[in-house]
């Protein structure tokens, strides 16, 4: 690779995050959250603020398979935070996962990268199954800003302009038949919630260790098929894997896995409950024991916050023409929802999202900027045309936080 190709990678790590969030582990001391109700908190608070039409995901939670978590959080003098958890609904009610499976696989892939000393800027190449038989090779595309010709994108990336193809008025393509690295499967499966990225990533970890290591960790989460029409048996095995260096020499070189343990029956299983602590720890790692956490480092828990964080409107650059058009409510459910128009300024929102055979799921941790207040929420609603509901239910929440008697204001730079 040149020194211009170089350049082309993308810089998603946040020094200023790192320095901030060493300093608060000094401080901080490990939170436990605390599940159940309140007299300070009363649901009917919340649901009296939702339309009529509304009001039966809420009522007939049997029907609809509601199921609501919200974190309060609450700070000390030295900003450490605690946190007071409240549920709605039956919580070990069962429902298909969908994408969110794809953040458990995203942290399993970055703790096998830090065992094999490999980093994520290293390249990937692998011999897929016939039943998830996807390309190694992809594009690089410039998402075309306001007023923005070839010259300025070949200017702001340092390419020769004739490297600069226009594709549409909304973007150009920089690079032809690039091999991903890491990093941009990452952004890929987190940003733009993409299946062949997420295949790539359960081929490289394995259905065994996917398995395995959530059981380590006393989830009750199962990982165990690819999003493609592979059977059960081909879902126990991966073909070849490696990793590649700059100039594509071989790093690590990884054969067919299979497991050969018993699998669990059914499809993928992720529990609110599980999903809700996953992204809790990522944003929070320092409230949390290291015997409950996965083998990540500061820079892999900075990178899962930068994709968890960024809108498809954020992402300028993208590895498929068709994210030129993503909206941003495509992976923001809370808020965003169907009106899609809170700015980024506003409110800052950490999650992952998951929506298939009528399951509606989003699990956020929600930062208010202008009104300096933070909280988490997840919610399950089995009902696909439900949207403006968990639109309407992150509204009601921020309205509410921003009411709450806050003893201590929150730091929240440590975000920015």
């Amino acid at each position: 690779m040149n020194g211009t190709q170089k350049r082309l990678l993308p810089m998603i790590f946040h020094s200023n995050f790192l320095l901030k969030a060493s300093l608060f582990t000094v401080l901080c001391l490990t939170t436990i959250p605390v599940f159940g109700q309140n007299k300070d908190f009363d649901w009917k608070t919340i649901f009296q603020e939702l339309p009529a039409p509304m009001q039966k995901y809420v009522t007939n939670t049997s029907t609809y398979k509601t199921q609501i978590i919200y974190t309060q959080i609450d700070r000390d003098t030295n900003n450490v935070p605690s946190f007071h958890t409240y549920t709605y609904g039956d919580l070990s009610t069962p429902f298909y996962p969908a994408s969110v499976v794809k953040l458990p696989t995203a942290m399993l892939a970055l703790e096998k990268l830090n065992e094999l000393q490999q980093s994520t800027t290293s390249y990937i190449k692998y011999k897929p199954l016939p039943c998830a038989n996807y390309t190694n090779n992809t594009s690089i595309y410039h998402k075309i800003q306001e007023n923005q010709d070839a010259e300025e994108i070949a200017m702001l990336y340092n390419v020769p302009v004739h490297k600069v193809k226009i594709m549409s008025p909304k973007y150009a393509k920089l690079e032809e038949n690039r091999l991903e690295n890491i990093e941009d499967i990452m952004s890929k499966m987190l940003i733009y919630s993409n299946n062949v990225a997420y295949c790539k990533m359960y081929d490289f970890v394995g259905q065994k260790k996917l398995i395995q290591r959530l059981q380590d960790k006393k989830y009750n989460t199962i990982v165990k098929h690819r999003f493609a029409s592979c059977s059960p048996e081909e879902n126990k095995s991966t073909s070849g894997f490696w990793l590649l260096d700059d100039n594509f020499n071989t790093l690590y070189e990884q054969e067919s896995l299979y497991n050969d343990s018993i699998v669990p029956e059914g499809k993928n299983k992720v529990p609110l409950p599980d999903l809700h602590r996953m992204v809790q720890t990522i944003v929070f790692p320092e409230s949390f024991a290291d015997s409950t956490k996965f083998n990540l480092t500061p820079a892999n828990y900075d990178l899962l916050r930068t994709y968890l964080a960024m809108r498809p409107s954020d992402h300028t650059t993208f590895r498929d023409s068709e994210y030129a058009n993503v909206p941003d409510n495509m992976t923001n459910y809370f808020v965003v929802g169907v009106n899609n128009t809170i700015p980024a300024s506003k409110v800052k929102i950490y999650n992952i999202v998951g929506r298939a055979y009528n399951y509606l799921i989003d699990c956020a941790y929600i930062i208010d900027w202008e009104n300096n207040t933070e909280f988490m929420l997840s919610a399950v609603v089995y009902a696909g045309e439900a949207m403006p509901y968990m639109e309407k239910l992150g509204r009601i929440f921020l309205d509410y936080e921003k009411n709450r008697n806050y003893k201590i204001q929150p730091d929240l730079s440590l975000f920015r």
